[in-house]
């Protein structure tokens, strides 16, 4: 007795010949390039964040973070160049564990920030008083 069940996802590199080697089927082909990109993109925001965020492991957390570094890869950076990427932005700008969550920022707008804010509308929406 047999059963066959849909994935239509991007799944490890091991699945394909674990099912292999137990006398399974797989139908399957070989993403690159944009494609494995965009499915990349794809298994990050709609199947692994719903999953960390429903979850309190860590087996979660390292899924999206193998994802991040695949994704990495595909664009052309190693682990050791998106870990000094991300080491020099905490470096620079900080972590997220202090938790401000920043509703409004005013700056004088001939700074580097108010410079950095304006040229981004879409990102920092200018907020006039009423």
């Amino acid at each position: 007795m047999r059963i066959k069940v849909r994935f239509d996802k991007l799944v490890r590199d091991k699945i394909v010949d674990q099912n292999l080697e137990i006398g399974g089927s797989v139908d399957f082909e070989k993403l690159e390039g944009r494609e494995l990109e965009e499915s990349l993109l794809h298994k990050l925001v709609y199947e692994e964040v719903p999953e960390i965020a429903e979850s309190d492991g860590l087996e979660e957390i390292a899924d999206g973070i193998d994802i991040l570094y695949d994704l990495a890869a595909v664009r052309g950076f190693s682990r050791a160049e998106l870990d000094a990427a991300a080491h020099a932005k905490r470096q620079e700008r900080g972590g997220f564990l202090l938790g401000h969550f920043v509703y409004t920022v005013e700056v004088p707008i001939d700074s580097k920030l108010g410079r950095l804010y304006a040229s981004d509308p879409d990102k920092f929406p200018e907020v006039k008083d009423e």
